[in-house]
């Protein structure tokens, strides 16, 4: 009964310590994009949220435009015809100077 204390407790510590890196290694944008999200989740609910912003990939934010990778072209239109607004208002909310928001999508790969 003991050993299974000691694992759990191991098990807690471990993951208190990944949790801290975690947070020690986010850049601004990241944290930025955290607290963007967390606006977001309030507005259009958390589901949606995760589903079609969560997936993005923040690449940067100069010259007021800020850019975004989706993982998929069908997911990147989605976010382009309904969401647009709405990620440049939570970037604006959280302290950017966004003017455009920049969606990427994977390239296609050409046959070889």
């Amino acid at each position: 009964m003991l050993v299974m204390e000691r694992t759990e407790k191991r098990l807690a510590v471990e993951t208190k310590v990944e949790q801290q890196l975690e947070l020690i290694e986010q850049s601004p944008l990241e944290e930025a994009w955290e607290n963007a999200l967390d606006l977001l989740r309030q507005q259009i609910g958390e589901a949606t949220a995760n589903s079609w912003l969560k997936p993005l990939r923040v690449m940067g934010c100069e010259n007021g435009v800020l850019t975004c990778r989706a993982p998929t072209k069908f997911i990147g239109g989605w976010v382009e015809s309904h969401y647009i607004s709405r990620l440049k208002m939570a970037w604006q909310s959280v302290g950017y100077e966004v003017a455009t928001v920049r969606i990427e999508f994977p390239q296609k790969k050409s046959a070889a």
